[in-house]
């Protein structure tokens, strides 16, 4: 995303921005770097569907929060036992044995092996065809006090997000909430409650 500045004879706010779409269509594996700070994201999409409103491929968004990636010099043995930690994101064609993104022997090993790292050093062809995503966000330690002497957990969270995958908004034949077992109402404003307001408003 660019921020454009908007003169007054556009926006007297100068509030505008415009969305740049770079779209990549690889034939080959991809690996992905750190997202920028410039807002950058990255959408999974099938190119031979389009969204009926936005005429744009359907597809997913992936939603991370920013995350350094391993630290580990290419020589120690943290580095060569995690190399699937080498890119944020890997993208390689679907194979029904490819299941491990660490290697399957991630402690017991030296190196890591048969893992996403040689999954995408295959080099297959993958556009157009069936993709998966390996997503391997992670957390460097900066010991605090409030780690001893029991460390608590810490959280990560990714996320898909549909970008023009729906035609309107999915959530929009949700029920509303009738409060039958929370029983909650609004607080009352001169008196009324919401309930009492409503049954006056709508007889």
């Amino acid at each position: 995303m660019n921020r454009t500045r908007a003169t007054t004879r556009h926006c007297c706010r100068s509030a505008l921005f415009i969305f740049n779409a770079s779209i990549s269509s690889p034939s080959r594996t991809v690996l992905i770097q750190p997202i920028s700070h410039n807002g950058k994201t990255v959408k999974v999409f099938n190119e031979k569907k389009l969204n009926p409103i936005s005429k744009n491929p359907v597809g997913y968004k992936v939603i991370a929060p920013p995350a350094q990636l391993l630290m580990a010099d290419q020589a120690s043995l943290v580095r060569k036992r995690a190399r699937f930690a080498e890119h944020h994101i890997w993208v390689t064609r679907y194979k029904d044995d490819d299941l491990w993104a660490l290697g399957k022997w991630t402690n017991q090993s030296m190196i890591e092996k048969d893992g996403v790292a040689d999954y995408a050093a295959r080099n297959d062809n993958v556009r157009g065809e069936d993709l998966v995503v390996w997503a391997t966000y992670g957390l460097t330690h900066n010991p605090r006090v409030e780690d001893y002497p029991v460390m608590p957990a810490d959280a990560i969270t990714v996320a898909l997000k549909p970008a023009d995958f729906f035609d309107r908004n999915p959530a929009l034949d949700v029920p509303p909430s009738t409060q039958a077992v929370n029983k909650s109402v609004l607080v009352p404003v001169n008196g009324v409650s919401n309930r009492e307001e409503h049954e006056v408003c709508c007889r």
